[in-house]
């Protein structure tokens, strides 16, 4: 008798493990990464923390040098998303605001954390010119900033589906190693 109750009781909890993992997968992806992870990142610089979702605001109001972390995957359309992983066929977007409280020349640059997959390719929302990697971006993030404005970046990004034979192929090889892609955003002010 005591032995069943035992098994009964193993299967009850069991049950409420079970019903409790579900509930959980259910809540954002960036919420249960953040409780289960704990994404911590530190850097001598400052780190931009004023980040909602697909959003990267930099304010140049205290540092002139402004480090953003930025994963991918926090970016992609939710439309295209298969498997809970970039990969070809999915695409996104997200913007880079920049805030000051003095006239500034701005640069940013990108420092890719992890391999990026080769046909991913980005853009800047409304020019037609694609760069293969962030870093060839960089050159086309620069200008300059007045006093108290605010200027809205979007960067766009897609990976696309069946290229053709060579492309498919690296296609395969890159979505079956990467599960997401992270980098940052290096923003420099200089007062003008």
């Amino acid at each position: 008798m005591k032995r069943k109750i035992r098994i009964l009781i193993f299967f009850l909890i069991l049950i409420l493990l079970i019903i409790l993992f579900l509930i959980l997968k259910n809540v954002k992806k960036e919420t249960f990464d953040d409780i289960i992870f704990f994404k911590l990142f530190s850097q001598t610089n400052s780190i931009n923390e004023n980040k909602k979702q697909n959003q990267y605001i930099i304010d140049f109001k205290k540092d002139n040098q402004i480090f953003t972390k930025v994963n991918l995957m926090e970016t992609v359309d939710l439309k295209k998303l298969v498997n809970e992983k970039i990969q070809p066929g999915t695409n996104g977007e997200f913007e880079i605001i920049l805030k000051s409280n003095k006239d500034i020349y701005y640069k940013m640059e990108f420092e890719s954390l992890n391999n990026k997959p080769e046909n991913l390719k980005f853009s800047i929302k409304g020019q037609k010119e694609k760069y293969k990697t962030l870093e060839e971006l960089t050159n086309s993030l620069q200008g300059s900033i007045t006093k108290e404005e605010s200027k809205i970046i979007n960067i766009e990004w897609n990976w696309e589906y069946q290229n053709g034979n060579n492309s498919d192929i690296q296609d395969t090889n890159d979505g079956t190693k990467l599960k997401e892609y992270n980098f940052l955003i290096h923003a420099i002010g200089n007062e003008i």
